[in-house]
This record gives C-alpha cells, sequence and structure tokens, in this order.
C-alpha cells in the first residue's frame, strides 16, 4: 500500500503480498517503489482487471522481477510484441501467464508468436 507521500509501507512487502495504489502514484512510480523494495523476490504480479500496461511497465516488470513466476495481464492491448519478448526472454523461472483477450482475433498472431518465445526460453512453463 502506498502513502500520499509515497512511501511503501514495508510490513506489507514482508508479508509477500503489496497492494498499491496506483491512483496515489502514477503506475511506473509504484512499480519502481515496489521492486526496489523487495529486492528481485517478486514472483507473482496481479494487476487489476481495469489497468492498462505500457511498454515501459512491463519493461520495469521485466528488469525488476527476474525471478517471476506468475503473471495476470488483464489489459494487455497497449504492449508491444517488442517488449513482450524481451520480458519473457528474462523471465526464465515463468510458469503461468494470464492475458485477457487472449483469443481476440487482432492479436491472435502476436500471442502465437509470444507462445514461441515461452516455449524457448521458459522451461517450467504450464499454463497460459
Amino acid at each position: 500500500m502506498a502513502s500520499s507521500d509515497s512511501s511503501l509501507d514495508l510490513q506489507v512487502v514482508r508479508s509477500n503480498f503489496v497492494r498499491v495504489d496506483t491512483r496515489a502514484l502514477g503506475l511506473p512510480e509504484a512499480l519502481r517503489m515496489v521492486v526496489a523494495s523487495v529486492h528481485e523476490n517478486i514472483t507473482c504480479i496481479v494487476f487489476h482487471p481495469s489497468l492498462h500496461i505500457h511498454d515501459k511497465d512491463l519493461n520495469l516488470i521485466a528488469e525488476g522481477c527476474p525471478h517471476l513466476k506468475r503473471l495476470v495481464l488483464p489489459c494487455w492491448d497497449l504492449i508491444s510484441e517488442f517488449a513482450m519478448r524481451n520480458a519473457i526472454e528474462g523471465w526464465r523461472e515463468l510458469e503461468s501467464m494470464t492475458m485477457a483477450g487472449f483469443s481476440w482475433s487482432p492479436r491472435l498472431f502476436t500471442t502465437q508468436l509470444i507462445m514461441v518465445r515461452i516455449k524457448t526460453y521458459c522451461k517450467n512453463f504450464s499454463k497460459l
């Protein structure tokens, strides 16, 4: 949980669950704070269903969360194929990813390319 002075409640971090109010902070700033506070120990990220993730947000997650095992991206329509490919290459431990709109036809080709990357780089992957 983030307060209005942009500090992060580290007690929440120690409990392995962090809830950040992105209304008080922008998403990139909130992600930077969380990643810096937990020192690359994040293994699961679940975004709010109405939160749109951009390339810069995904890049922050990819750089700061190398041990990511589970990712839920409800709104991924603003993420480029390039950013997704680069992130997946760094997430060697990724086991599960939820992507809303998976069967949405304009993104189907991109989704197939992402699956090829996952199969190549994420050896423990089991659920999309």
